[in-house]
């Protein structure tokens, strides 16, 4: 069974390694369509603090599990892991991937969970998510059965 074919309830625990999929199960996002994804925080961590560009750049070349799909998380996708995996953070400013404007992206720190936007060429720290469709489970389908 593939992962975009893996029903909801066979998700692993929320923070629990996901084997094959490139690090720790982080919860389930609404996409901007209304499509729910999984979301999959890699274990990889900066080296060091970047400015957004690149740290955009370091996000998108991170590889796990043979997966070549990650980025800097997105506001919606930040609010997820401050809410589910905060102690897998250092308690600091992050890059998200959302620009504002020319000069300008935002970020999220995970000592409280507050979102601001800061000037791109600030170096805070970074971390990289993937995400994915699931298959949708219509629950009245199981029960006409």
């Amino acid at each position: 069974m593939t992962a975009a074919a893996l029903p909801l309830y066979a998700l692993p625990a929320i923070g629990a390694a996901w084997p094959g999929q490139g690090g720790s199960f982080a919860g389930l996002v609404r996409d901007s369509s209304g499509a729910t994804r999984a979301l999959v925080l890699a274990d990889a961590k900066a080296d060091k603090a970047l400015p957004w560009r690149k740290a955009m750049d370091w996000a998108q070349a991170v590889r796990a599990d043979e997966h070549a799909d990650f980025a800097l998380p997105s506001r919606n996708e930040a609010r997820v892991l401050w809410a589910n995996l905060r102690d897998s953070f250092e308690p600091t400013w992050h890059w998200l991937s959302d620009d504002d404007g020319r000069s300008y992206a935002w970020c999220q720190t995970f000592d409280d969970g507050r979102q601001l936007s800061l000037h791109k060429s600030g170096e805070l720290s970074a971390r990289a998510v993937r995400s994915f469709i699931l298959q949708s489970f219509d629950p009245s389908a199981a029960v006409a059965s």
